[in-house]
C-alpha cells in the first residue's frame, strides 16, 4: 500500500522522472561540476526539486486560468498547447502530461470543506494543540499571531488536495511565513551560510527553520514510506535546529531537525 500523495506531488514526481530525466546524465554532469562544494548530491537534489516544482506550478497556474476562462472541455486543447510550448514536447506526449496535470489543477481550485475543517480542528484541539511548524501553543479563539489556522502541508497552489491527509494546524504567523512553499529547496537556502558556529539558533530566520524541518520530513517520508503529513507528525513537536558538525560551515545541509 502506497503512502498518500497529493495530486500535485504526483505531477511533480512524474515530470521529474519522465520528462526531466530525473536520474539522467545531465544531473550526473551537474553533480560532477558541484563536487567542489562538498555538497554535490545535496545540491543536485535541490535543483531537481526546484526545476520540477517550478514546471508543475507553471502548468497548474496556466491550466487554472484557462479553465476559469473557458471551462472544460473547451480549455483542454489550449492546456495541451501550453504543455507543448512550455515543455517543448511532441504533441503525442502532451496527453500523458495532461492526464496528470488536470487532477492537480482541480486540487489547486478546491477549497476546504466544512466537514474536513471540523475534523482537522477537532484533532488539533484533542491531540495536537500546537503549531506543527514552530511548536507554539495555538489559540483556537481570536485572530492573533498564534491563532489556529489550517495549513496545506503540500500547498494548494502546487496541487495540494484540501483533504484531511494534507492538512495540519499551524499558527497564523507560521502559516503566513510558509506561504505556498512546497519544499525545503524552494526557500532561500543558497544564501544561508552562518560560519562555523551559530551563537543563537533562536535567531535563525523562520523560513530557514522551515527548510530544515521540511527536508527532514521528506527524507523520513521516503525512508519509511509515510505521507508527507504523517512524516511531519512522526517528527514531533519542533524546536530549534541543531548543528550536525562543527568541522564544516553551518548551512542548510549541516543542520538537523530537533524536537522539544
Amino acid at each position: 500500500m502506497h503512502a498518500y500523495e497529493t495530486n500535485g506531488q504526483y505531477l511533480a514526481r512524474y515530470l521529474l522522472d519522465h520528462h526531466l530525466d530525473g536520474r539522467g546524465q545531465q544531473w550526473n554532469s551537474l553533480g560532477s561540476a558541484l563536487l567542489v562544494s562538498n555538497r554535490s548530491d545535496d545540491w543536485v537534489e535541490a535543483f531537481q526539486e526546484m526545476v520540477s516544482l517550478q514546471l508543475a506550478r507553471r502548468l497548474i497556474l496556466a491550466g487554472d486560468k484557462l479553465i476559469e476562462r473557458h471551462d472544460l472541455p473547451a480549455a483542454e486543447k489550449e492546456i495541451k498547447q501550453v504543455i507543448i510550448d512550455t515543455m517543448m514536447v511532441h504533441y503525442t506526449l502532451a496527453g500523458d502530461v495532461y492526464e496528470r496535470l488536470l487532477p492537480a489543477i482541480h486540487s489547486a481550485r478546491q477549497r476546504i470543506s466544512n466537514s474536513v475543517r471540523q475534523s482537522v480542528t477537532a484533532l488539533a484541539r484533542r491531540e495536537m494543540p500546537y503549531c506543527y511548524l514552530c511548536g507554539t501553543p495555538m489559540a483556537f479563539i481570536g485572530d492573533g499571531h498564534d491563532a489556529f489556522t489550517l495549513d496545506h502541508v503540500w500547498p494548494r497552489a502546487y496541487g495540494g488536495n484540501s483533504v484531511f491527509d494534507n492538512l495540519l494546524g499551524a499558527c497564523r504567523s507560521c502559516n503566513e511565513a510558509k506561504a505556498s512553499e512546497p519544499s525545503w529547496a524552494m526557500y532561500p537556502i543558497q544564501s544561508y551560510v552562518a560560519g562555523f558556529e551559530v551563537q543563537d539558533l533562536e535567531d535563525m530566520p523562520k523560513v530557514m527553520r522551515f527548510a530544515v524541518q521540511a527536508r527532514a520530513a521528506k527524507q523520513l517520508a521516503q525512508r519509511e514510506g509515510h505521507s508527507l503529513r504523517d512524516a511531519y507528525l512522526r517528527l514531533g513537536r519542533p524546536s530549534h535546529p541543531a548543528v550536525v558538525s562543527g568541522a564544516t560551515a553551518v548551512d542548510l545541509f549541516n543542520l538537523e531537525f530537533n524536537v522539544r
